[in-house]
């Protein structure tokens, strides 16, 4: 039995081969457009934005751990009976756990989306939140809101966690006092002591609890001469009425008073 062999009309040929020539120019056009990209996301941040990324890390992490119930507690230890049927588990504190802080690690840089570049008041390049985390206004001002920026941004911070995230929880579960310096310029190398000694901007609004506070104060005064004014009108009128019956509730004393002199008037 002969086998028909299929063969292919040069036409076809030629365009198949056109086809895939064209298919890898695009992959390498493609390729090449990432790398750039890539390229452009590293350059765009200088060693003063990396700086700024690593203590905008430390500060989300503290925060985090701040608003943990200190009297929350996690179960750790060895979950393996033993020929007693005890288990060799007991609690320690939840916040600064290793469960919390990598839980913690996990989702940090999902932070940086709410960030924005800024200057620092060296006017050196720095980063600050433009949304608050509990609902505070925000006094928003120079900020440079560039979507390559915040991309550069969390891709430094998934740089840093990658490369250092075992150090830097056996830090945090430490709490040491100089946190910021121990990760960003022992640790990782970002900062310098230069610059850690210049503030990082801050987004939160501040002035409004200032507000709210002179606004409480100037209600606390204002109920205050109130009540000493009361307190004089009452005063004036014991000395004027010495025989005054006090069986009668004190705002009802004018009231009567007031009943007695009409009917004075009217006899």
């Amino acid at each position: 039995m002969q086998l028909c062999r299929f063969r292919t009309s040069l036409p076809f040929r030629i365009y198949f081969k056109t086809k895939k020539s064209y298919n890898m120019k695009i992959l390498h056009w493609f390729t090449a457009a990432n790398f750039i990209q890539f390229l452009s996301m590293v350059f765009t941040l200088d060693h003063d934005l990396n700086c700024a990324v690593c203590r905008a890390i430390v500060d989300e992490v503290n925060y985090s751990i701040s608003k943990v119930d200190p009297k929350q507690t996690i179960q750790v230890g060895s979950f393996r009976v033993d020929s007693k049927g005890n288990q060799d588990t007991y609690k320690k504190p939840y916040a600064r756990s290793e469960v919390h802080l990598m839980e913690l690690f996990e989702g940090v840089c999902e932070n940086f989306r709410d960030y924005a570049e800024t200057t620092n008041d060296a006017g050196k390049r720095s980063v600050c939140r433009t949304k608050a985390r509990d609902g505070k206004a925000l006094a928003l001002k120079d900020i440079k809101i560039n979507a390559d920026i915040q991309k550069a941004l969390k891709h430094k911070c998934e740089t840093l966690i990658e490369e250092h995230e075992d150090d830097m929880i056996a830090l945090f579960r430490k709490d040491a006092l100089s946190i910021e310096a121990a990760v960003c310029e022992e640790l990782t190398g970002q900062c310098t002591g230069e610059q850690l000694k210049i503030p990082m901007p801050v987004s939160e609004f501040d002035g409004m609890d200032a507000i709210v506070d002179d606004v409480e104060k100037d209600r606390a005064a204002v109920k205050e001469d109130t009540a000493d004014e009361d307190q004089e009108l009452m005063d004036q009128y014991l000395r004027d009425n010495p025989n005054t019956d006090f069986s009668v509730p004190a705002d009802k004393v004018t009231e009567l008073n007031a009943d007695k002199n009409n009917e004075k008037t009217e006899l």
